[in-house]
């Protein structure tokens, strides 16, 4: 543990310890060549030289995929530092809390909340998921996942995430290939003898971590029931989002299916011309806008067609992602984002 006042690396000067762990301890740090404020993580050296070697190891190649990344939900990694026995991982300053700290101090957030941070968060996921190389990130739960003061959210700890290689089914490139997460909120392939990852295991933690915000109840220690058992209160159709995630079979993760209301029959309309297939379902007060391609295709398009002008909140659920639009106009007539969901895959 450092002082206060202490200058690491000749450069970051320690101003306070924000955060302790089992082996690393957090402190806010000034820049004095950038003049910059920076969060470093001292991470205290094990007595075992293996596992000295294995923590370094994970951490530079943490650090080596972080620093390729490019996403605003994802802090940087700016450099790392070996002295006094110890390694200084300097990254970004995230100031707010973690999710898992909100909903200690406030028990079950709200569905409005929980909505829009995980459409926060599938953007990143889609963001991880649609590179050259997937990268895997295996550990989504609450306390990797910080809540700024603004309402944004940021995706913390890529220590076990995995690049991959061409496709799901090869050898990863970078990150330990162990099967890693966190009992709970990982899928059940990552605790298999043989099991594989892809972007499916991210959606069930996704799912189990949604589960989670909204009900207080703890995955691992109660299991993952339909969130309506325990508050009626929240709506059927996040319901069934969240009960696709966390499918056991990853297949049935990556579709979903619309439900009208009941004694609703969907009246189907023409589809706009896209490059990627995008179908929406009419009901009286409700429209959904699902889409194969991107987010900002269907945003575009939704832009271009609404007649109406009237006031549309959509849920556009991708296969490894979610965006939300809002359209305004002088009729505010909404829905909500979670009434019905459709995924084209």
């Amino acid at each position: 543990m450092v002082g206060l006042n202490t200058l690491v690396g000749k450069r970051y000067k320690i101003l306070a310890q924000i955060g302790k762990g089992g082996m690393s301890t957090v402190y806010l740090a000034m820049d004095s060549s950038l003049n910059k404020q920076w969060a470093i993580k001292e991470i205290r050296s094990a007595s075992d030289p293996v596992q000295r070697d294995l923590v370094i190891k994970s951490l530079t190649v943490e650090a080596n995929m972080i620093k390729r990344f490019d996403h605003p939900a994802i802090p940087r990694i700016v450099d790392l530092i070996e002295e006094k026995g110890s390694l200084f991982v300097v990254m970004d300053y995230v100031e707010g809390q973690t999710l898992a700290s909100l909903l200690k101090k406030e028990g079950p957030q709200s569905e409005e909340d929980v909505v829009d941070w995980g459409i926060q968060l599938c953007d990143v996921l889609d963001y991880l998921h649609r590179r050259k190389h997937p990268v895997i990130f295996r550990d989504m739960k609450p306390s990797n996942v910080m809540l700024t003061p603004e309402g944004a959210i940021k995706l913390i700890d890529f220590g076990i995430a995995l690049e991959t290689g061409k496709d799901a089914d090869s050898k990863p490139l970078v990150g330990d290939d162990r099967q890693l997460g966190t009992p709970g909120f990982g899928a059940p392939e990552q605790f298999a003898e043989n099991g594989t990852v892809d972007a499916r295991t991210d959606i069930y933690a996704l799912g189990a971590t949604l589960f989670y915000l909204l009900t207080g109840s703890h995955p691992r220690k109660n299991g993952i029931v339909p969130i309506r058992q325990i508050n009626p209160e929240l709506s059927q159709g996040l319901e069934l989002v969240i009960a696709k995630a966390t499918s056991k079979n990853p297949d049935d993760r990556s579709r979903l299916t619309a439900v009208p209301p009941q004694g609703k029959s969907p009246q189907r309309v023409k589809q706009p011309k896209s490059r990627h297939p995008i179908r929406c379902l009419n009901h009286p007060g409700r429209r959904l806008v699902s889409a194969a391609g991107s987010g900002l295709q269907a945003e575009k398009w939704l832009r271009r067609t609404r007649s109406r002008k009237v006031a549309i909140k959509v849920l556009i659920s991708l296969p490894h992602a979610a965006h939300r639009f809002t359209l305004q106009g002088p009729e505010r007539w909404s829905m909500s984002v979670t009434s019905f969901v459709d995924t084209v895959t």
